[in-house]
């Protein structure tokens, strides 16, 4: 029966789509940063209430130019609004996917959870994280070259410790030394620490990124999040000056986390199954633009399924046929429009680590070549046509499903 394939239900059609690994939304509680590409993401969304409930929510930091200003906000506040959105019925959370596999009498997909439940989909797009078991077990699965495994996350050789001040505590560790209404970046040896206003300027978010020695790097292989003293948290940053090591003596908890991204894929799709979001290109935080593409994933391939699904699928072999052939066109064209770009802010965000941590050949601790290249580097990042992608997005939809009914 169709009703037992449909997951999930957008404006209007029916798709076969959408089980997706999901977090407790308390489990991350560290702020998200919006640049204004992201933010013109959400105003497209045509969700009303939700964009002036999240302005509400929102610390903009002013800046000159024609769109949306930076904008930080708390990440599970975020994530409450957006969960408020989604009607009863439509997501199930808490679910944590351990294996997907096709049954090959009917080409559905089955999933089982970590908590021995399991379910069927004609198609799914996977937004399980940096960790991703789809992009491991079933849409990379084959594809690296020997010594090189594409399919999982591999260490940068970075590792970042995260604390959170109210305002007034911040304010009585570093005095006027730091300005809290605004994000501030600093650059070291191997190393920098980025802060920001968050909670509507109640509090500051506080990120030290350092560069540590390969053997320290391995240690972290298995156990991505590592219990450190306090010591040695403020000797990875020795010679700093005296604010920050203040800070960081005050931070509530010494773990590191340690840094990874995905190598380049060569697809981010099998069939009717699609990687979305760190899924498909987990990328460092050092350009902060993990969640904005993720947004940018979303609003693409929402778009191009909207227009180009049929709006009733039907019942029979041959509708159920077309609906497949129609779900592997989009995804196919999702695949084309985002992979390029995703991946090369991947690689341009391990360059963005290198210099503000004086390690980029040719710019090394030369403060005026930073400068040029801050300037202008994030331009192809906040300027892309974001209608433009989805109109040629559903152009190549439409004309694979028109060459395959030839």
């Amino acid at each position: 029966m169709l009703k037992d394939r449909v997951l999930a239900r957008k404006s209007g059609w029916i798709s076969k789509l959408e089980l997706r690994q999901s977090e407790s939304i308390t489990s991350r509680s560290s702020p998200s940063q919006g640049n204004p590409t992201s933010m013109l993401v959400l105003s497209r969304t045509g969700v009303n209430e939700f964009v002036s409930s999240f302005n509400s929510l929102i610390t903009t930091i002013r800046h000159k130019g024609p769109k949306p200003g930076r904008a930080c906000v708390h990440r599970a506040r975020f994530l409450e609004g957006l969960v408020e959105l989604i009607p009863p019925g439509i997501a199930e959370f808490g679910k944590s996917l351990v294996s997907i596999s096709e049954v090959t009498s009917t080409k559905e997909l089955s999933l089982a959870f970590a908590d021995g439940t399991t379910a069927l989909a004609g198609a799914v797009i996977a937004c399980d994280g940096i960790k991703s078991v789809v992009r491991q077990d079933y849409v990379l699965s084959g594809l690296s070259e020997p010594g090189e495994d594409i399919s999982r996350p591999v260490p940068t050789g970075d590792v970042a410790y995260r604390g959170m001040f109210p305002r007034a505590q911040f304010l009585e560790i570093v005095g006027d030394a730091i300005n809290a209404g605004k994000g501030t970046l600093f650059c070291g040896p191997e190393s920098y620490v980025v802060m920001y206003p968050v909670e509507k300027g109640s509090m500051m978010n506080m990120v030290a990124i350092k560069n540590i020695p390969e053997a320290a790097a391995q240690a972290h292989e298995k156990t991505w999040i590592q219990d450190v003293n306090t010591k040695t948290m403020i000797s990875d940053f020795a010679g700093w000056g005296a604010p920050i090591r203040a800070l960081l003596a005050h931070f509530k908890s010494s773990q590191r986390w340690a840094l990874h991204d995905h190598l380049p894929a060569p697809t981010y799709i099998k069939e009717k199954v699609a990687l979305m979001g760190d899924a498909a290109h987990a990328t460092t935080p050092h350009q902060g633009q993990g969640a904005g593409m993720a947004f940018e994933d979303s609003l693409i391939l929402s778009n191009i399924l909207g227009q180009v699904l049929s709006k009733v699928p039907g019942s029979t072999g041959i509708q159920l046929l077309r609906f497949d052939q129609e779900i592997e066109a989009c995804f196919k064209a999702y695949d084309e429009i985002r992979r390029v770009r995703t991946q090369r802010v991947t690689s341009t965000s391990r360059e963005m680590g290198e210099i503000v941590g004086f390690q980029r050949v040719g710019i090394g601790r030369d403060l005026a070549k930073m400068r040029i290249n801050f300037e202008t580097r994030m331009d192809w990042i906040w300027d892309v046509d974001l209608p433009g992608e989805i109109a040629r997005g559903v152009d190549i939809a439409r004309h694979s499903i028109n060459r395959s009914s030839l």
